[in-house]
């Protein structure tokens, strides 16, 4: 019989991991529980000590599979080991706070673990530590506290990354803060994090919701001088702008060049008929799009039914009835 190595047992668990990631599966599940859970003892039997990757590797096997009593006793037996090699110490913490966002959504908790870290154990919260706390809060609803630990992650010298980035900006287009939205957005333009289509798409949005069109137009006029490539969701945001500018043009040329004409990108460009009063031509974008065996969505079809409804006497009922016949999609109420 061939000894694994902790390393190699750690790598075992991992892939077994990532094989759960993918399948989903009760079975897998199952595997998992069995392996992190026989780690520790055979650990103890050899008397070899866990690398703190392994503990890292082992709790988040338990948060995975939503076994939180277990995650919590790796993780407690975890602090009260020598784990020091492969990953630093804080990972495993981060691993911890990570498990608690995947199985609850009570923040209370999660705050006291996140204090723990400096409090009890002394370490410092690294850049994971905040934005697993940030994404905790905008969950939550907890604008405020989440605002909160930006400026705590930024005055202990940490610049917020790609995923902490994307949150806060969802956020801001949640609540509405524009002016905390641009400063975000300038401070990330000014720093080390790399703006990608999704920070410009939320802010396009964010900007052409509150009537800042002219900002939200410069924005996109940057774009190629930021060499940003256009994917699905910016076209999208684009085409709405030029609509709400009144340019259906524009908004047919973005249309044009979209690299892949998606539910997405036809939504947008009926929504800009919609808004310029092109209603026969928005419908004639559906029609398209049902040609092209693009299957529509629910809320596709609330579209249709405003053209209809301002374009012509038709009633919409039939017409969405007719639709729904011939494209299988159920309509659903407002409600």
């Amino acid at each position: 019989m061939t000894l694994l190595t902790p390393s190699q047992l750690s790598m075992r668990c991992g892939k077994r991991i990532l094989e759960f990631r993918g399948k989903r599966a009760s079975s897998v599940g199952v595997t998992l529980r069995s392996s992190s859970f026989s780690l520790p003892a055979f650990y103890r039997v050899k008397r070899i000590e866990p690398s703190a990757r392994t503990w890292h590797t082992m709790i988040e096997v338990q948060s995975r599979v939503g076994n939180m009593d277990a995650m919590t006793a790796l993780y407690e037996e975890a602090l009260r080991s020598n784990a020091k090699s492969l990953y630093s110490l804080i990972e495993v913490h981060n691993a911890y706070l990570a498990g608690l966002y995947r199985c609850t959504s009570d923040t209370r908790l999660m705050e006291k673990a996140f204090k723990d870290i400096s409090e009890k154990y002394g370490l410092e919260p690294n850049r994971s530590s905040y934005s697993i706390m940030i994404k905790a809060y905008v969950r939550s609803r907890e604008y405020e506290q989440a605002k909160k630990a930006l400026l705590r992650c930024i005055e202990a010298g940490i610049e917020p990354n790609y995923q902490m980035s994307t949150t806060l900006l969802s956020m801001y287009g949640r609540v509405g803060d524009v002016r905390a939205a641009e400063d975000l957005f300038a401070g990330l333009r000014e720093g080390s994090v790399k703006l990608n289509s999704f920070h410009y798409s939320t802010m396009i949005g964010l900007l052409r919701r509150h009537g800042e069109i002219a900002k939200a137009m410069e924005l996109v006029n940057s774009l190629n001088q930021m060499q940003i490539p256009i994917d699905e969701m910016l076209s999208a945001s684009i085409i709405d702008l030029h609509g709400n500018n009144s340019s259906l043009s524009s908004a047919m040329e973005v249309f044009q060049q979209a690299p892949v004409r998606t539910v997405i990108i036809y939504e947008a460009i009926m929504r800009a008929c919609i808004a310029v009063g092109e209603y026969a031509r928005g419908v004639k974008f559906f029609s398209e799009m049902v040609g092209k065996n693009i299957r529509p969505r629910k809320q596709t079809y609330y579209l249709v039914r405003w053209e209809v409804t301002d374009a012509s006497p038709i009633c919409p009922r039939v017409l969405i009835l007719k639709l729904v016949l011939t494209t299988g999609v159920q309509t659903c109420s407002r409600n």
